[in-house]
């Protein structure tokens, strides 16, 4: 075939999958989300019960134990109210621990909408200044305290240990993020904000890792994220990734490839996905994981895409279109 008409092909084609995506982008912005829903969840206190909940490209997780609850992010300032909602109808009155893990938008930006609507025992957050609004509208109305690295906080019978903190602004907003493990009996969880290689290459350096049960994936997926090394010394039976809109850049398909050489696939949860993630755990017997397609709190994108993970799925999500069709057509 001649370069014209290889050409005309892939002009062709690029125009079919504009139209598709059109279609697709209206017909996805019919989404229905928690405003107009009612959550009918009972929640066994006796269990340490986690909550990934879906907020799009943002990050929100839950924490029950005991009656106590730890909030871990807040979405972007789209899911504020519909966090809250959600809060409201899972009984809550209030969060005893409120963490910030780091300054970014899409962690902090519905966290005025949390201290507005619940009694806040402690907000913790990297005392590390930051410019965007979300920071300097949190920063005026609330009592952001201080958290150090090995720090404790017990939430029911479980505690939170925290692995890594940067107050002194030394590291970049995402490596500044907070992490915390969560040990519960014999289970642990680990949650990494948004961290990247370099940090994860300092708590190796620290001994500070050791094997985990849950891995709440950092930087929902990125590539400058959860190296191979990293995983190999914590070592996760299940991971869960936070993400957004299909055709966004997250979760890249290197780091996803890093996570298969360990995690069986039906392991892997994805909320763009599977929608919201609920653990509950007896800290002892293995872990009961339900996927929530209907708690969706994500407050400007698309519906949750249900879809199966595959192999299609896996080698499309991070390759560009234009790169994807010069392959298919040998150009």
């Amino acid at each position: 075939m001649s370069k014209k008409g290889k050409s005309y092909i892939l002009i062709g084609i690029i125009a079919l999958i504009i139209l598709l995506i059109v279609g697709i982008y209206f017909q996805s912005n019919n989404k229905t989300n928690i405003d107009n829903q009612k959550i009918n969840i009972t929640i066994d206190n006796s269990k340490l019960n986690i909550f990934y909940f879906y907020v799009g490209q943002a990050d929100c997780t839950l924490i029950i134990n005991e009656g106590q609850t730890m909030l871990i992010d807040t979405g972007d300032k789209t899911d504020g109210k519909l966090i809250a909602n959600c809060l409201k109808q899972l009984g809550i009155e209030k969060i005893d621990y409120l963490i910030g893990t780091h300054s970014d938008d899409d962690h902090i930006g519905g966290m005025t909408d949390i201290v507005n609507n619940f009694e806040i025992g402690s907000l913790y957050m990297p005392l590390k200044e930051a410019n965007n609004q979300s920071y300097i509208e949190l920063s005026k109305n609330a009592n952001i305290k201080r958290i150090e690295i090995n720090d404790i906080i017990n939430i029911g019978s479980a505690n939170a240990i925290i692995k890594w903190v940067d107050n002194m602004g030394e590291y970049s907003d995402n490596n500044s993020s907070i992490v915390l493990q969560l040990n519960y009996k014999d289970k642990k969880y680990l949650f990494t904000g948004d961290i990247e290689k370099k940090v994860e290459n300092e708590l190796i350096k620290q001994n500070a890792l050791e094997e985990i049960d849950i891995l709440k994936v950092a930087h929902h997926g990125s590539n400058s994220s959860t190296s191979e090394k990293f995983l190999n010394e914590i070592k996760p039976k299940s991971v869960i990734i936070s993400s957004g809109s299909t055709y966004s850049k997250f979760p890249n398909i290197e780091c996803l490839k890093r996570i298969l050489k360990l995690v069986d696939k039906e392991n892997i949860f994805i909320t763009e996905r599977d929608g919201t993630i609920w653990i509950t755990s007896d800290g002892e017997t293995e872990d009961n994981i339900q996927k929530l397609n209907d708690i969706n709190l994500d407050g400007a994108n698309s519906k949750i895409n249900q879809e199966e993970l595959n192999s299609e799925y896996l080698e499309s999500i991070q390759i560009s279109m234009f790169s994807f069709l010069k392959k298919l057509l040998k150009i």
